[in-house]
């Protein structure tokens, strides 16, 4: 195979073989040691002096040789480390290029994600250059090209950037205002209809447990008494619930207490009803953003439990804790395993 690949007239015969024996162990081992160690490097040198085009069997020809050694790495006999700065940009410049029309081909694009994510969570040394060069963001157009594999490494890829980063909240914040929930809904979800494929469905739930773990730390944190945050938070609760007793009043003014009452809290002073953690004063933000958001809402659901057993306060903060354990906030992600439809 290696001297195929060396040659013109049978060059993408032994591509072709190449790309499917390289899963095989045994095969790798003596792959990689050919050419007094070099076989890997030899690939690698393929991939950098590949150019543009459009025909069938150039494309073929880099889809395999980038499979191959996706599949030959994927051994752990060779660090990626080794891989070189060149060999990342020409990644890098292979998947930029993939984003035209003209020179999008699913399997060329599939495994340049698959060897960038797996740059990303093997190789101290590059990783960097692909977190600058591939930002979260310019990977969701991958997703609305219509191929299941694609999807699947691009989602892999944006995932593996996320957990890698030092500031997740940013990337998160970068993906939302990019409408990448829209993207997954009107590519995935609906295009699925009810039939998510497996491995994509693990890459979203994944994703899922970035976002709902960015609570975690509300989830587990108590009602300090005199912090001036929560007790902002918790006022806003009976200004917005009964706002004509109060619209005149100062900004200290003290709360009556039959409307903390009202509100369905289980004692007169509400700050105890969020000790407990879990849900913590995650509770109290889910309450607040109902409010402050949904005001008509907030007030029906307020006002409708008076004729009924089913206190708004104590409600709410329980529903909270139950939401915390089905979404299994606060695991590891990648623990999870499986993906509610509500990003």
């Amino acid at each position: 195979i290696f001297e195929k690949i060396r040659t013109n007239d049978q060059k993408s015969t032994g591509i072709s073989e190449l790309a499917d024996l390289s899963r095989d162990p045994t095969f790798a081992i003596q792959f990689i040691s050919l050419n007094e160690g070099k076989g890997v490097q030899s690939l690698m040198s393929m991939i950098e002096k590949s150019v543009p085009s459009n025909t069938p069997t150039d494309k073929g020809d880099l889809a395999n040789i980038l499979g191959g050694f996706q599949e030959l790495m994927e051994h752990s006999i060779v660090s990626w480390d080794t891989i070189g700065e060149n060999f990342v940009k020409k990644i890098i410049n292979i998947l930029d290029r993939s984003r035209s029309k003209d020179y999008f081909h699913p399997p060329i694009v599939h495994r340049c994600l698959d060897i960038l994510e797996s740059i990303v969570m093997n190789s101290t040394q590059y990783y960097c250059i692909v977190a600058h060069e591939v930002p979260p963001s310019s990977v969701i157009g991958f997703i609305s090209k219509g191929s299941q594999f694609v999807t699947h490494y691009a989602l892999a890829l944006i995932n593996a950037l996320i957990l890698k980063a030092q500031d997740q909240p940013s990337i998160l914040h970068e993906l939302s205002i990019n409408n990448f929930s829209t993207t997954i809904n009107d590519n995935i979800l609906q295009q699925a209809r009810g039939e998510v494929d497996h491995d994509i469905a693990h890459q979203l739930s994944i994703y899922q447990s970035f976002i709902l773990n960015q609570v975690e730390n509300r989830m587990r944190t108590s009602f300090a008494d005199g912090q001036p945050r929560m007790e902002e938070s918790l006022r806003l609760l009976p200004v917005q619930a009964f706002s004509e007793e109060y619209r005149n009043k100062g900004a200290n003014a003290p709360i009556h207490e039959h409307h903390w009452k009202q509100l369905g809290f289980s004692q007169t002073n509400p700050r105890l009803d969020f000790q407990e953690t879990p849900p913590g004063v995650l509770a109290l933000d889910c309450m607040v953003y109902l409010a402050r958001t949904k005001h008509e809402i907030y007030t029906r659901l307020l006002f409708a439990q008076m004729d009924n057993p089913c206190p708004f306060a104590q409600t709410s903060i329980a529903l909270t804790k139950i939401l915390c354990q089905l979404f299994r906030i606060g695991e590891q992600t990648g623990d999870i395993g499986y993906f509610q439809e509500f990003i």
